[in-house]
């Protein structure tokens, strides 16, 4: 891989191991249904290592995906919006936890305890 590609497998791994991830899925399986080793997809994500569009395109089939939507600047959209608005919706209750949290704490620390 030329210097110049590095950025864009960093970016296209990223996408990989986060659509993989939020479907629960193994390393082993993408590989799998891409005819590669294990460690080629951990090299991929870890952005150490390009990949023929071939086999990306058989990556972004077996992650529900469009090839396109592995690529750098490329819109979410389809499940991948889902998995973003799903995300997004986690880390807006983890916020509204941990500030009820603090708000607790605050309380407790005010003497509510005593």
């Amino acid at each position: 891989m030329s210097p110049e590609d590095e950025p864009l497998y960093a970016e296209i791994g990223i996408r990989v191991q986060g659509i993989r991830q939020a479907n629960g899925l193994r390393q082993e399986d993408v590989a799998a249904a891409a005819g590669v080793t294990r460690s080629s997809i951990a090299n991929l994500e870890a952005g150490r290592q390009s990949m023929p569009l071939g086999k990306l395109s058989l990556i972004a089939e077996y992650l529900g995906v469009t090839l396109s939507m592995l690529m750098p600047g490329a819109p979410l959209e389809g499940r991948a919006l889902e998995l973003r608005e799903k995300y997004d919706a986690v880390a807006a209750a983890r916020a509204a936890l941990a500030a009820a949290t603090a708000d607790l704490e605050a309380a407790r620390g005010d003497g509510s305890d005593r």
